[in-house]
Formats: structure tokens, sequence, C-alpha cells
């Protein structure tokens, strides 16, 4: 069946709307649109006309902005197959996470809405952070190792070796019994289940594209078309211009996150004193724990300085002595603050090649 000027809606948008707007030719964009629709698993016949795979592309308003946005940055995208690690720096990820996050800022507020609330997305927004302070601490690491006489260093290497492995079974045994949690909820809440995984940011927008597809793409042609007519009629004239007709029908998507309600004055008073006795409870347990932990590392300071003059009371040589002084710096002692400093002051060393190391990992990790 013919549409109107390749559109299903006037309100919907073409591939030459599209190549005016991201500036890339049509036969690019058609590539494109194929490669992120192969990777987000969408049915190429869903977003085409007369549903066919050969069909021209009718690509719906509700949609077109997130799949705009896709083509824009997947150039730009450190974790993409065309983008290598080699040679990227932290700085690299951190300039395309800005820009993207605040591209999706832009979004419209239902599909903005749905991103922020997921954990993934919160964890993105963290990532650079994180890399950034696993290089730092790496860098200190192997400042520390080069700082210490040459026949520690050995020992230490093998003593990091050994926490490494420890790191990793801990890594193993928590992701396989939250593995199992989940699988067992699931089970009851009859939910499906999926294996935990980290989605990068794009894997997030892409997850969402195919979500909106299958929602908004699920009507046959005819059905679109006739209550499109039929909310027209309804609610605003025919001659709307295409802007006040697209502003219209995103209002009526973001109504459900548009949260209008007001409490009464005596309600308003309830919720205010329930805040308030949740958050004193919260100080509460909050001062019972500082209390606890505050004992805690108190006791442990005491066990070591009894074991400390145990030590030295038993020494018979020089040797034994030196062997007893090496407890204090189990404490947060002045030695071992001014050890730390010496130690982060000689991170310049190493901070580049880490950086680039650590970029090299997360980036090759992602590349499909």
């Amino acid at each position: 069946m013919a549409t109107r000027g390749n559109k299903l809606r006037d309100i919907d948008y073409t591939l030459n709307d599209l190549e005016n707007d991201v500036d890339f030719s049509r036969k690019t964009l058609s590539g494109k649109i194929s490669s992120i629709c192969e990777e987000a698993g969408i049915e190429q016949y869903k977003i085409r006309s007369n549903e066919s795979e050969k069909g021209d592309y009718l690509l719906l308003f509700e949609w077109y902005e997130l799949l705009k946005l896709l083509i824009e940055f997947e150039k730009e995208n450190p974790f993409g197959r065309k983008n290598p690690a080699k040679n990227k720096k932290l700085e690299d990820i951190e300039t395309y996470y800005e820009r993207i996050f605040s591209r999706i800022d832009q979004l419209p507020q239902y599909m903005k809405c749905e991103l922020e609330e997921s954990n993934y997305y919160k964890d993105n927004k963290k990532l650079p952070s994180s890399m950034k302070t696993l290089i730092d601490k790496i860098s200190e690491l192997v400042s520390a190792i080069f700082l210490i006489a040459s026949d520690e260093q050995v020992e230490f290497m093998d003593y990091i070796s050994k926490s490494i492995d420890g790191w990793i079974n801990n890594l193993y045994v928590n992701r396989t019994a939250l593995n199992l949690a989940i699988k067992d909820y699931a089970r009851v809440s009859e939910c499906k289940y999926t294996d935990l995984k980290f989605y990068s940011i794009v894997d997030l927008l892409m997850e969402m594209l195919k979500l909106l597809v299958d929602k908004f793409n699920c009507l046959t042609i005819e059905n679109k078309q006739e209550l499109y007519e039929y909310v027209l009629d309804e609610s605003l004239s025919k001659n709307s211009s295409i802007e006040d007709k697209r502003m219209f029908f995103r209002n009526i998507l973001e109504s459900d996150y548009n949260n209008d309600f007001k409490l009464e004055n005596d309600e308003e008073e309830i919720l205010i004193d329930v805040i308030r006795e949740i958050e004193r409870d919260k100080r509460d347990k909050d001062f019972i724990s500082m209390k606890k932990e505050m004992m805690i590392k108190t006791k442990k300071e005491i066990d070591i300085l009894k074991r400390k003059l145990e030590l030295i009371e038993e020494s018979r040589d020089i040797d034994e002595l030196v062997e007893a002084t090496t407890l204090e710096y189990y404490m947060e002692s002045k030695n071992l603050e001014e050890f730390k400093k010496q130690v982060k002051e000689n991170t310049y060393k190493y901070s580049e090649d880490v950086n680039r190391f650590i970029v090299s990992i997360v980036t090759n990790n992602y590349i499909k």
C-alpha cells in the first residue's frame, strides 16, 4: 500500500529527512540503519513500507531521535568495531561519555526517564570515574614496587599475584551466588531470566530502540494510519503544522512522566513527619554503625601494639627487633602516611602506560 511521500504519517520521517539531519549520504545511511538493526536485533521489515525487507524506510516519530543519536555517535564510539583501542587514552573515553550523555539529555522525556532508571545507565555514568581511580591505584602500586628494596620486589610481586588470585576467586563466587539468586527470583516471580553482563551505553540505547520499534511498529500500516486520523479528528486540527502535531503527540507520550500530582496541606505535613522519622532512624543507625566500626578498629590497633610489645620483649637480635617494628605499618601511622605520599608522587613515571593499558583492556572488551 502506498504511503504519503514515503511517510506513514506526516509527523514521521524519511531517509531524506535523516540525510539532512545527520549529513551522511543516502547510501551510507541505509548501511548504518541496517547495521544498527542487526546489532539491536530489530527485524528490518518492521521499519519498512509494505512491511517488506525491500520497502522504503519508515522512520517513526516515536523513535526517530534515538536512531539519529546512534548514527551521530557511531563513528566516535570507542567500543565500536571500527575504532580499535590502540593509542586511546582515558581522556578519549571521558570526552565521548561527556558528549553522548549531554546528547541523551536532549532526548524526549519518555526516552530519557526510562534510560535514567536503568542501573546500567548509572554504571555507565560512573565508568570513566572508576577507570580513572583504577588507573591511579595501579600507578601507585607500580610506584610502590619500585620504591622498595630490590630484594623485596620479587616477594611483593608474588604477594600481589596471590592477592589477585583471591580477588578472582571472590569475583567468581559472588557472581555465581548472585546469578543463582536472580534465577531463583525469576522462577518464583515468573520473570524472564538473563545472565548478568555490563552494557556499554550504546548497548543500552540499542536495547531501547528495539523496545520502541517493537512497541510502536506492532500495528499494520492501515491500523496506524486510522489511529492517527482518529486522534487528529478528536484533538487537533488537520491543518495544524507538522511541528505542532509532533509536539502534541510528544506530550501524549510524556504524560506518564510529568508528575503534576499535588498533596493537600495536611497530607504534606504527614509525609514530612514520616520523612523526618525515617531520617532520624537512619542517623541513629549510622551512629551505632560508626561506633561499632571505631571500636573494632581500636581493638585491632590495641592487639597490634600488644603483639609488637611481645615481639620486642622476646627479641634476641637485631633482625627480630626489625621484624617487630614492621608491625607499625599495619596502622595508620605517620610513617605509613609518608610512604603513601611518596608512592603517589612517584606515579607520574607509570600513569601514562597504565592509562593506555587499562583503556585498551576495557575498549577491546566491548568491541564486537
